[in-house]
């Protein structure tokens, strides 16, 4: 795979920098959601690369952040929404754990 420019490995950057942020899935080790976020960011990256259109109004840099955090973004809310429907009775399971012992 080749090398994306500096200043649009700066934008990836700045968008991962920005999805670390936002809460993990609770059924995703920490390292390895990084590392599915990295891979994910320069797919989406080198993409963005290739659908950039210079007549538009926006610099290639900022093209690259946007489209990258919205990749980052749908992957994300697909984790959690499969979380919610594959394991959230987990989490219910544990509360209702939880509120036994208090009794």
């Amino acid at each position: 795979m080749g090398k994306l420019p500096q200043k649009t490995q700066q934008a990836l950057q700045a968008a991962l920098r920005k999805a670390r942020k936002w809460r993990r899935p609770l059924h995703w080790d920490g390292n390895e959601w990084h590392k599915e976020l990295d891979a994910i960011a320069r797919a989406a990256a080198f993409e963005a690369c290739c659908y950039f259109d210079e007549q538009q109004s926006i610099t290639l840099e900022t093209f690259v952040f946007w489209q990258v955090l919205t990749v980052l973004r749908d992957f994300h809310r697909r984790e959690w929404a499969y979380f919610a429907f594959h394991c959230g009775h987990l989490t219910r399971v544990a509360d209702e754990g939880e509120a036994a012992v208090r009794i």
